[in-house]
């Protein structure tokens, strides 16, 4: 969603508008124009010196507008204190560790009594039932 409203955006403020903006500086630039039964035509002729200092200034003004919003930004992106909320983050770290604290105290090994605990692969109910699928003999 947040690329497709990016992409409406750049088309709406940049794509479609800059054709139309620089289209319109060359036909300003024109010297002589070429006529058609009483119709403009095409040009024929630029005035370079006109062209250029156009073409220049347009942008120029353009990247200054764009740098003004830059500096709005930066400027009132500076009120955000917790943008990420990180102090929510530092709460649940602290609760996680007293939950571990909690359970050494209860188990000194970190796990209870009474849960499985497994020294090789081969006791493993999966390498048991592959053998007897596969009509393995046990290895021990």
């Amino acid at each position: 969603l947040a690329l497709t409203i990016l992409s409406v955006v750049m088309n709406l403020l940049a794509f479609i508008p800059y054709p139309l903006i620089y289209g319109a500086l060359l036909d300003a630039s024109c010297a002589v124009w070429e006529d058609r039964c009483g119709d403009r035509g095409t040009c024929w002729i630029y005035d370079l010196g006109l062209l250029r200092n156009l073409i220049h200034g347009v942008t120029t003004g353009l990247l200054a507008v764009s740098c003004c919003f830059h500096i709005l930004v930066w400027y009132y992106s500076k009120r955000i204190t917790n943008f990420y909320d990180d102090e929510g983050e530092e709460e649940k770290e602290i609760e996680e560790d007293a939950v571990v604290e909690l359970n050494q105290v209860e188990y000194p090994e970190g796990h209870p009594p009474h849960g499985r605990t497994r020294t090789t692969s081969v006791e493993s109910w999966e390498f048991q039932n592959f053998n007897k699928m596969a009509n393995v003999s046990d290895p021990h």
